[in-house]
């Protein structure tokens, strides 16, 4: 829209010609005259003829298209010092995807002491019941499944024996979680994840400078092998802190 301002003191509003109008603002303590053009303003109430209206229209139209989304991060990772990351999509009716990533390097090599480890998990889990699925679909009980790989370096001082994955080690099982809203954009999960882990690590030891190896094994164990309690921010306005019969 096409606007000229002028420093002005009179009248707040009136017509400057056939084809423009003003209006008096007040900025501090001076104050100015806001001129548009007729023109620009009924194409504005038109809005197939406005290109910045339609603009503001598709961009709203592909948004409310976009799934919902949630973002998190396992706090039973954050005090281990393991820095992680995940992302939630409701891709249907009670279907939801998620991933998520950890990555903690920590080492001290004189004192022999190794923190290191990375990896991630990718699930899919469904939504039980109706509940506050409406409002907010990561709500509620779930039941899935899951698959991770980790590599780690683990060592706790020279007096201890070093254990380091030899390439990635995997899992895959089942899981149940439950998300608890405290918030309308926060739930808190809790979830556990039963299955199957394999692979292979090496065991060594400091001698001397140098960390020595001891051996090779292959890891085999079924089990829990995934848990947590996450920090859960889901994104958008469409979502609501629920309570029994509705959204609050």
């Amino acid at each position: 829209m096409t606007t000229n301002i002028a420093a002005f003191a009179g009248p707040d509003i009136r017509a400057v010609d056939t084809d423009t109008m003003s209006k008096v603002v007040t900025v501090g303590t001076q104050k100015y005259r806001l001129i548009y053009n007729r023109s620009d303003m009924r194409r504005h109430k038109d809005r197939n003829a406005c290109p910045e209206c339609a603009i503001v229209r598709n961009m709203r139209t592909f948004m409310s298209r976009l799934p919902e989304m949630a973002l998190s991060t396992n706090m039973l990772y954050d005090a281990a010092l393991v820095p992680n990351i995940g992302l939630k999509l409701n891709v249907a009716d009670h279907w939801n995807v998620g991933a998520d990533w950890m990555t903690a390097w920590w080492s001290n090599r004189e004192k022999r002491r190794y923190w290191r480890i990375y990896g991630g998990d990718f699930d899919v889990t469904y939504r039980l019941g109706s509940g506050c699925g409406r409002y907010n679909p990561f709500a509620g009980h779930h039941v899935g499944v899951y698959a991770s790989m980790m590599y780690y370096d683990i060592q706790a001082g020279l007096s201890h024996q070093g254990i380091m994955s030899a390439k990635y080690n995997y899992a895959a099982g089942v899981s149940y979680t439950y998300s608890l809203p405290v918030h309308r954009h926060f739930n808190i999960d809790f979830f556990i994840g039963v299955g199957y882990m394999w692979g292979t690590y090496k065991k060594h030891t400091p001698i001397d400078d140098h960390d020595v190896w001891l051996s090779t094994r292959r890891r085999s164990w079924f089990g829990p092998t995934r848990a947590g309690i996450s920090l859960v921010w889901v994104l958008g306005n469409k979502n609501y802190k629920c309570r029994e019969g509705g959204r609050h």
